[in-house]
């Protein structure tokens, strides 16, 4: 493939990524999730906690977190950037989940070679209308994806350094994403061909000593 054909395959991917974002995001906005305000009532389970903490109200000291600490804490920071209610709530939640179908497209994209499929795989992700509640499960993965192809392409510590963030960032959304999330990365790096098994050693514990690190904080609270 020439250079100009490269770049003009690059831009129709953009063009096409961008149209993906705004068909899913009106797609999903123009389709609630639910009939309290436009949510499902589970939905409410981490809202209000997200309430709480701009009450005053803390994690574990005032109410129970069943693990999923930074998701209270992207609740209320949204109803303080986008105001109070579940308007703001509703758009954030259907930003992400159209950001987590754009990546999708991409990662399906350099996985086949084709826009068709990219565009197939992307479709189907948003068809599956995850709940709005729901968009850790679909954005985390997402993200991650392309961060381990990054790696793979050219494994370094700065790199190694991202996974750990993503990492830590999945565990405090829930804590089975983190464990999912981390077990990618450690495989990853483990079956890597083009590297001696030292450097694999080293940056497996790099990756360790760099996400127990960024824990520290929530798991000594």
């Amino acid at each position: 493939m020439s250079r100009r054909t490269w770049r003009i395959s690059g831009v129709v991917a953009g063009v096409v990524a961008v149209l993906i974002f705004v068909w899913s995001w009106l797609y999903r906005y123009n389709d609630l999730d639910g009939a309290v305000a436009g949510l499902a009532d589970d939905h409410f389970f981490y809202l209000v906690r997200g309430w709480q903490l701009l009450y005053g109200e803390w994690p574990d000291r005032d109410f129970v977190d069943p693990g999923a600490p930074l998701t209270f804490v992207v609740a209320a920071l949204v109803q303080l950037v986008g105001g109070r209610g579940t308007w703001s709530e509703i758009v954030f939640c259907v930003t992400a989940l159209s950001v987590a179908t754009t990546l999708t497209f991409w990662s399906a994209r350099r996985a086949s070679g084709s826009t068709v499929i990219a565009v197939l795989a992307a479709l189907f992700q948003a068809v599956l209308l995850a709940r709005y509640y729901n968009y850790p499960k679909v954005l985390i993965y997402a993200a991650a994806l392309p961060a381990l192809w990054a790696y793979v392409d050219a494994p370094s510590m700065r790199k190694l350094a991202w996974l750990a963030g993503l990492s830590v960032t999945a565990l405090l959304f829930r804590h089975d994403h983190g464990l999912f999330v981390g077990l990618a990365v450690v495989a990853t790096i483990l079956v890597q061909t083009h590297v001696g098994w030292l450097t694999r050693a080293k940056h497996l514990a790099a990756y360790v000593v760099v996400t127990v690190a960024c824990a520290a904080p929530y798991l000594g609270w």
